[in-house]
């Protein structure tokens, strides 16, 4: 995480990015951040979404400039694309958060065969409706997986897969490819 600080954060691309889910875990993070946004840098959060009480003090804090939040899959398999942990609800809650308000945002999801498809994807396309942005990222295995049996999408699954997603976000890009 590198920054320097900005004079205007409105024309200033310097920021400070909080990234790994366990950023909102931390319970002095609002805090925190106020002191980054005094020093006259812009923050990026980013967040898988199961804090959504964070989340929302955060928003209602004024302390944060972009959100970044990831979207494992379809609501339908949601819990299987995150190891059978049931999160959906708090997921749910905290991407409302960011439709329903003013803070710039996008979601994101890691693509992997078998775990997406063009049914799914048609499934969170309907689900997040109207998003401002949504990006397709192709997974890419580091080698450290815990389990097995995932690849990443081809150039033309993965094009199937956004266009299963645009009648619903319009702004749906593929990322990394």
């Amino acid at each position: 995480m590198s920054a320097s600080p900005a004079g205007n954060r409105r024309s200033s691309r310097s920021c400070r990015s909080f990234s790994k889910s366990f950023a909102v875990l931390y319970e002095d993070l609002p805090a925190l951040l106020r002191q980054i946004r005094a020093l006259g840098f812009a923050v990026k959060l980013d967040t898988n979404g199961t804090n959504p009480a964070m989340l929302k003090a955060l928003l209602q804090e004024r302390v944060l400039d972009y959100v970044a939040m990831d979207i494992k899959n379809s609501p339908s398999r949601y819990a299987e694309t995150c190891g059978g942990i049931d999160c959906l609800s708090r997921v749910r809650e905290s991407a409302a958060l960011l439709m329903g308000g003013t803070v710039d945002y996008e979601f994101r999801t890691t693509v992997c065969a078998p775990l997406h498809t063009p049914r799914d994807m048609e499934e969170l396309g309907r689900w997040l409706k109207g998003a401002r942005r949504y990006f397709l990222q192709p997974f890419a295995d580091s080698g450290a997986l815990v389990g097995g049996g995932v690849s990443p999408p081809s150039e033309d699954e993965i094009k199937a897969l956004r266009d299963s997603v645009l009648p619903y976000i319009p702004n749906t890009q593929i990322r990394g490819q």
